[in-house]
This record gives C-alpha cells, sequence and structure tokens, in this order.
C-alpha cells in the first residue's frame, strides 16, 4: 500500500464564488489527499458540487466525482 500525501503546496491557487482553482504536480501511481472547505452563504437548500479534475495540458483525461454521500445541505438565515 502507497503513503498517501497531502497537499498544502499549490503552484496556483484561486478561490472563486462557486469553485475552487487549484495547480499542483502529481506523480502518476501516487495517492493524494486535498482537502477543502466550503462556506455556503445564501439561505436555501443547496447541492455539494462534483469533484472535477482535468490534466493541463490534456484535458480530455479528466475525473468527474459527484459527491453522492450528502444529497443537499440546507442553509438557514
Amino acid at each position: 500500500s502507497s503513503k498517501v500525501i497531502e497537499s498544502s503546496k499549490w503552484d496556483m491557487l484561486e478561490y472563486r464564488n462557486d469553485r475552487l482553482i487549484a495547480s499542483t504536480n502529481m506523480k502518476k501511481g501516487q495517492r493524494y489527499r486535498i482537502n477543502y472547505v466550503l462556506r455556503a452563504e445564501t439561505p436555501g437548500v443547496s447541492t455539494l458540487p462534483a469533484l472535477f479534475m482535468e490534466k493541463m495540458y490534456q484535458p480530455e483525461k479528466l475525473i468527474y466525482k459527484p459527491y453522492r454521500s450528502i444529497e443537499s445541505i440546507t442553509i438557514r438565515p
């Protein structure tokens, strides 16, 4: 079993209203854990966004993984 690398060093990190964009070097065959926090700012019912990753120069190589363990969250004022 390979060691999981927790990524904390980013080549680029950009927070947007609806997403987090990050760039780092990843090595083939290595396992990574990337943690981030979402903050809801508008009251109502929200769904959690899916994970989407792609290779910078080969965007056809991608990972799309919907978040299924929690279907929605309710934000109260």
